[in-house]
């Protein structure tokens, strides 16, 4: 299988310049470049330039399937395409303002629409072994105020008491069918974050010593 290699530009060599697919490439943009008058604002408005991350990113994956006479210009054409893209972003910081847009939150949704929302968003990036291990903690995250107040109340009792014959998996169990069908099935996960509260506890008593 070919290897798509991005060189360095002192790693290129210039032979494959006078390939066909960038003389293709230059029959493309000259005419656009000329006839508008070549500038930064223009040549981000040429279509080909539109989404460069997106089409340098597919060059990448095809290109190692192209036939092997092709890699070397391939690789000069996406050195040329990313430093362009580059300029380009660059640019319109400067000149359009383009900065980061904050997050707003989504309301009138339920807890499960909106776990239903971030799985469709990680589907394309994280494994679906590792994105199904995810789902539990998403689950608590999104109930996390309805286990608040039994934390609490749980908490306080245990640092009244640190003798006390009944521990804190004890008490859960105890509560555990008082609770909802839905926060029935969260209710282990308490006991991890009980476990966490208690280690960060111990680590601020230590500093504080």
């Amino acid at each position: 299988m070919n290897k798509l290699q991005i060189n360095t530009q002192k790693q290129i060599n210039i032979g494959p310049l006078n390939n066909k697919l960038l003389l293709f490439a230059a029959l493309i943009f000259m005419p656009k470049l000329i006839n508008q008058k070549f500038s930064l604002q223009n040549l981000s408005k040429i279509y080909m330039f539109n989404n460069l991350d997106k089409k340098i990113h597919i060059l990448k994956k095809i290109g190692p399937y192209l036939p092997e006479q092709m890699i070397g210009t391939l690789n000069i054409f996406i050195v040329n395409l990313e430093k362009i893209n580059k300029i380009i972003g660059l640019y319109e910081f400067i000149t359009i303002g383009k900065t980061f847009e904050p997050i707003t939150p989504v309301t009138n949704i339920t807890s499960k629409e909106r776990i239903n929302k971030i799985f469709q968003s990680l589907q394309e990036e994280i494994p679906d072994d590792k994105l199904l291990s995810i789902k539990p903690m998403l689950d608590l995250m999104m109930n996390i105020d309805k286990f608040k107040p039994i934390i609490s109340t749980l908490t306080k009792i245990s640092s009244a008491n640190d003798k006390s014959e009944i521990n804190i998996d004890d008490m859960i169990d105890l509560i555990k069918p008082m609770l909802g069908d839905e926060e029935a099935k969260n209710i282990d996960k308490m006991k991890d974050m009980l476990q966490m509260m208690e280690l960060l506890s111990v680590l601020n008593s230590s500093d504080e010593n």
